[in-house]
Order: structure tokens, then sequence, then C-alpha cells
């Protein structure tokens, strides 16, 4: 899937090209993104998929894993270095989203400590600086 979005460092449009295939080059792979709704969310992609309710009228839907800020305090160190954590809710918990809410792919890196959690690597784009 392409996404385009404008960038915050040099104002031009950029593209993300997001995958979801269980067999991507003989490995899993499953991209994620980052979710305009109510407020902005990180997520799994899990599936697209579009429904055609007439020839004319196709509509784009993507499962999505939500990730959510774990519930309690940071942790010391996690405040210390500035991390973004983020844990991700159970595949039962996958909503369904118009492909036009997404804004972007994401960078996340699992915490090999704690099962499920995940860093936002903010440092490897300028644009999620910004």
């Amino acid at each position: 899937m392409k996404v385009d979005f404008e960038s915050k460092v040099t104002w031009r449009t950029e593209t993300d090209y997001l995958r979801c295939n269980p067999q991507f080059h003989g490995r899993p792979r499953y991209d994620y993104v980052l979710v305009q709704g109510e407020k902005m969310f990180f997520g799994l992609l899990v599936s697209v998929f579009v429904f055609n309710l007439s020839n004319d009228d196709p509509h784009p839907f993507a499962l999505i894993q939500p990730l959510d800020i774990p519930e309690g305090d940071l942790s010391r160190k996690d405040k210390h270095l500035h991390l973004y954590r983020l844990h991700s809710a159970t595949r039962r918990d996958s909503i369904f989203i118009s492909l036009h809410s997404i804004v972007r792919g994401a960078l996340l890196v699992k915490d090999p400590g704690v099962k499920g959690d995940f860093f936002v690597m903010d440092v490897a784009d300028a644009d999620w600086f910004l």
C-alpha cells in the first residue's frame, strides 16, 4: 500500500510503502502505521482490503491492531532517555479503519525486556522529531 504525506522538514510530498504480508520473501512482514482517528494512535497493519458496493464505489479499509500508551507512570529510564513506549492490544481487539485515515508508516522497535511493548524510533526520521 502506498501512503503520501507532507514532510514537515521539506514541505514536499513524501511516500511510504506499507506492507502486510504473511510471506514477504519467506518471512512475515506487517508494518506499523500512524492513524488519525478521534485522536492519533499507532497500530499494526494486519490486513488491507476493498469493499465494492457497486462498480464505481470502492471503499478501502484496513484491519489495525492498536498500540496504546501503557497504563501507569513512565519508568525512570524511559523518562531519562525520552523514550515513547507503546503496548500492543491483543489481535482480537483489532479494529477496522478507512485507509484514508492512515497518516503514514511508523518505525517501531520491540522492547526485548517487556513482551508486547514497543518504542517509537523518532530519531531515524526528522519528521517524527518535528
